[in-house]
């Protein structure tokens, strides 16, 4: 499979993070539907497309990817990214929300996978730059214009020591 990328794609180099990527995701789906895990390769496959596949780095020499510092730049434009709608007649029209906090985990779980794969086969030295980057706060939501406050510990406690039937509870 590395020799049909460099094949395809002479203009990028062979240490490059994209040419590593590919054959390592490749591997993983086949892996999956040898496990009958057809559906959730094709989620992560699509999560990688359009998420891992569209970083600044794509291209970069997998060494460069040593630096926190640019997979945490990532990790901010991922917030800020504009949602995709996922209904089929739908798909690519924009949705009127940003890109959603599980989406988000979900392409760095991915990158953090594929950086360890890269550590194991001696491409990068550890640590994994991508384990030590965070996902941005949340927002406070909101939900037709007024914000969604969450229940305190102490009011939790109260509500549960109502006595409510099961079905109300």
């Amino acid at each position: 499979r590395l020799r049909t990328v460099l094949e395809q794609d002479e203009d990028k180099a062979p240490d490059a993070f994209s040419v590593y990527a590919i054959e390592w995701m490749d591997n993983r789906e086949i892996a999956a539907i040898a496990r009958k895990r057809g559906l959730s390769a094709k989620k992560e496959r699509s999560v990688w497309r359009a998420h891992v596949e569209t970083a600044p780095f794509w291209d970069w020499p997998i060494r460069r990817l040593q630096q926190p510092k640019e997979i945490q730049k990532w990790i901010r434009l991922l917030a800020k990214k504009d949602a995709r709608s996922p209904v089929r007649g739908d798909a690519g029209r924009k949705a009127d929300r940003k890109l959603g906090r599980r989406v988000q985990e979900n392409a760095l779980k991915m990158l953090k996978l594929c950086l360890d794969a890269a550590i194991v086969d001696g491409l990068i030295s550890a640590p994994n730059p991508a384990r030590l980057v965070k996902l941005p706060r949340e927002e406070v939501s909101e939900k037709e214009g007024q914000l969604i406050v969450h229940l305190t510990k102490a009011e939790i406690k109260k509500l549960f020591a109502i006595d409510l039937p099961p079905f109300q509870r």
